[in-house]
């Protein structure tokens, strides 16, 4: 599949970087979500949010799924060397002795609802990550400012496993931590399946920077990272909790300290797969 040359250019590697993951116990799906991988220069992990692998409500530990299982894999729609065709690996999520196989955060453990999942089944995958130690764009994260969920709400794509976006508004000052973890609100219609999605600023053109200078981009887009999706703060509400990036630094930095020993090829191309050809 490529894209329509009468609709517009390129497809923003955002659509493809958000990975849809399904929830197993067995034979048994469970649920679905999202997930993006993260690059450090020792590997490569899959970063979600916590509950989906646990398939336990964050605060209250209740079982999530009427089916009464919690997960013991995940299915990864991984990006392929061929353009428009998605490659789908099985992960395990518990080691032998049936022990979570995921990265919690050093500091906050299972309190924050973002882990890391060291990969073990992705080669001859496209590797489109994002890149924790990379300076993106300073786009200015202010109260009232745009940002977009990219992820696959109700189990639904935007075609070829491309993620939805749903565009919203931050809620809460983003200096300040909501509820006294590292996490602020958005205004925006999420919805199930979009938990594990990556929360960015996304700015064609222009862009203000946090200093308040006015940048100007030529061609491209600039984007920003800025948080992990988790949920709403309540059923009936459309305000969302978005965990901070910097809790996928500290995981990353986590990660690294525990892979130093071994190694990870990377040979495999990071580029949009679905960028037209000459």
């Amino acid at each position: 599949m490529r894209p329509d040359p009468t609709l517009g250019g390129q497809i923003s590697p955002p659509s493809f970087q958000s990975l849809y993951i399904r929830m197993k116990f067995g034979e048994t799906q469970l649920a679905s979500g999202t997930a993006f991988l993260v690059k450090s220069h020792t590997g490569v992990a899959l970063v979600t949010a916590r509950h989906n692998l646990t398939g336990r409500h964050q605060e209250t530990n209740d079982c999530l799924h009427t089916q009464g299982g919690v997960p013991d894999a995940i299915e990864i729609f991984h990006n392929s060397l061929s353009a428009g065709v998605n490659e789908l690996r099985t992960e395990s999520i518990c080691d032998e002795e049936g022990k979570p196989s995921w990265i919690e955060h050093p500091r906050l453990g299972a309190l924050c609802d973002v882990v890391l999942l060291p990969l073990k089944n992705s080669s001859g995958t496209l590797i489109a990550p994002y890149t924790w130690q990379r300076q993106y764009a300073d786009i200015a994260i202010q109260i009232a400012e745009t940002v977009s969920v990219v992820g696959f709400p109700m189990a639904q794509s935007a075609g070829a496993m491309l993620a939805i976006w749903c565009t919203g508004y931050i809620a809460s000052e983003p200096s300040q931590d909501y509820a006294g973890q590292p996490k602020f609100l958005i205004d925006c219609r999420t919805r199930q399946g979009q938990s594990g999605s990556p929360v960015i600023a996304y700015r064609y053109g222009s862009f203000t920077s946090d200093d308040g200078s006015l940048n100007i981009t030529a061609g491209g887009a600039s984007l920003r990272p800025l948080g992990i999706y988790t949920g709403r703060i309540h059923p009936d509400a459309d305000v969302g909790v978005v965990w901070k990036w910097s809790v996928v630094e500290e995981l990353m930095q986590e990660f690294d300290s525990r892979a130093a020993r071994r190694r990870i090829d990377f040979s495999l191309p990071v580029q949009n797969p679905f960028a037209p050809r000459a």
